[in-house]
């Protein structure tokens, strides 16, 4: 293997080449290449596997839109009323989870809006002191 199989410009005969071993980084790419294209049939193995897996629960979503409703009606009154209430309590852990959401994104909004301009207020104070 020649330093020229990497595109390495051939050392003029007078210079002796001090920083590194032609050979070894020769060894070191071969090496990095291999890999690379290890690596690169393993990204296209999976991408093949991602739009098959893809395909395959669009078609579990069609089939599932496609059941009717579920009716509980067969399981009797007191499991209708259970299930009646369990849902209207996960709408109000949903609505109470949303609003919770919304107020720690509004404190990040503001806490960033307050940082940047602290930030500004600094970078300011350090390009004044630069100028002077």
């Amino acid at each position: 293997m020649s330093s020229n199989e990497h595109d390495f410009p051939p050392a003029p005969p007078s210079v002796r080449p001090r920083a590194y071993r032609p050979a070894e980084v020769d060894a070191f790419l071969d090496r990095l290449g291999e890999e690379y294209a290890l690596a690169r049939a393993r990204v296209e193995a999976l991408e093949a596997e991602a739009g098959r897996l893809g395909a395959e629960a669009e078609a579990l979503r069609e089939a599932v839109a496609a059941l009717p409703p579920a009716d509980y009606a067969v399981l009797g009154g007191g499991a209708v009323d259970l299930l009646g209430l369990v849902e209207e309590e996960a709408e109000e852990l949903a609505a109470t989870a949303r609003a919770e959401a919304d107020a720690l994104d509004e404190r990040a909004r503001a806490e960033a809006v307050r940082l940047a301009a602290a930030a500004h207020e600094a970078a300011t104070a350090v390009r004044t002191g630069a100028d002077a």
